[in-house]
């Protein structure tokens, strides 16, 4: 883990492994993903500027040589 001041907002940025996740499992979807939006989870953008979530598509991963497709 590293803590790196930085000294132009007076902050903090932390590095770190996350360990564990605890969800419960209604909530990991049959291919592995977390319903976030089921979980109620909010995002967070700045410091003080919070929002909700909401599924709007899922997407196949980008590749270059593939045009994306709505997937699941």
């Amino acid at each position: 883990d590293e803590i790196l001041n930085i000294k132009q907002n007076k902050t903090h940025m932390v590095i770190a492994k996350i360990k564990s996740i605890y969800i419960d499992d209604q909530y990991i979807r049959d291919d592995g993903s977390i319903d976030i939006h089921g979980l109620n989870s909010l995002a967070v953008t700045g410091l003080d500027h919070y929002h909700e979530l909401k599924p709007l598509a899922r997407l196949s991963y980008a590749k270059p040589d593939k045009d994306i497709e709505v997937i699941g």
